[in-house]
């Protein structure tokens, strides 16, 4: 059971109103961990629907080939836990899930690689998803890694 708390993000002050994003916080080793699962499972299911119901199908793939190369003992364990994997293929456009699931794997993979990873944000929108330093980004040695590991599987 994990305890957590409601939490608020503020985006707007003005008098009178004020504008927030809802979510939840708890703490792990005295730090704060902010979530938003509402907006993630939101955004991912509004990806899913503008993408022909193909997010879904390429987010399992994008973890299986995960858990292969974690049993095969390509990478380590925890290097690219579910969240950031539905993240990152969140930023991939739209028109990139089409065809034949091998071509739309290729194309999502080419699509996060040509992307600039300071801009990649979380499935919920509400953090950056690649970057140093916080508990809620994915730290770049281990997305490029899981990049890395990615296209060396594929090519084998």
């Amino acid at each position: 059971m994990l305890v957590c708390q409601q939490f608020r993000r503020y985006y707007s002050y003005a008098l009178g109103t004020h504008g927030c994003h809802y979510g939840v916080a708890f703490y792990v080793n005295g730090s704060r961990i902010e979530n938003f699962p509402k907006q993630h499972a939101d955004n991912c299911t509004a990806k899913h629907q503008t993408t022909s119901q193909n997010f879904k199908r390429m987010v399992r793939i994008f973890k299986n080939m995960r858990n292969s190369m974690i049993e095969k003992r390509l990478i380590p364990d925890g290097v690219a836990p579910s969240y950031f994997i539905e993240g990152m293929l969140c930023n991939v456009p739209d028109d990139k899930f089409t065809g034949a699931y091998q071509d739309m794997w290729v194309q999502c993979f080419n699509s996060v690689v040509s992307l600039d990873e300071t801009k990649l944000t979380t499935a919920s929108r509400m953090h950056w998803l690649v970057r140093d330093g916080s508990s809620v980004c994915w730290p770049p040695a281990n997305f490029h890694t899981f990049m890395a590991a990615l296209k060396k599987y594929w090519e084998s």
